[in-house]
């Protein structure tokens, strides 16, 4: 007599049947959002560089004194939006990565890989 999964009906709760596909799917998710994580994180070190480029190209043409007051104006509200847009960004990906971090956390430890972070550092 071969013994069977119990069903999902049947199966306490919170549990989960630990087979090979599981697995698989589990390490899948945290090789994805692994490499989300690295696409993210090159995407952040793009957008400083961007933000001052702009930000030099506006305030050249804020301080130019040959500019009409209205031209100096929307020069200095434009690097203003440029300043308010990298900010939300800014904290758009800390967002990200924290989230990022904690599904590859929780995922790793589900399969009992070893954790690499802060606090397992020290």
């Amino acid at each position: 007599m071969s013994e069977q999964t119990p069903s999902s009906s049947e199966r306490p709760e919170g549990s989960e049947p630990d087979d090979d596909g599981e697995r698989r799917r589990r390490e899948d998710l945290v090789r994805v959002m692994e490499e989300r994580r690295a696409q993210a994180d090159r995407f952040a070190w793009a957008v400083p560089a961007v933000v001052v480029a702009s930000q030099a190209f506006l305030i050249t043409i804020a301080l130019d004194g040959g500019a009409s007051p209205s031209r100096r104006f929307i020069a200095a509200a434009a690097a203003f939006v440029t300043l308010l847009g990298a900010a939300h960004l800014f904290w758009k990906q800390m967002f990200g990565f924290a989230l990022y971090e904690a599904v590859i956390k929780y995922e790793r430890g589900e399969l009992g890989l070893p954790l690499v972070d802060r606090d397992s550092l020290s």
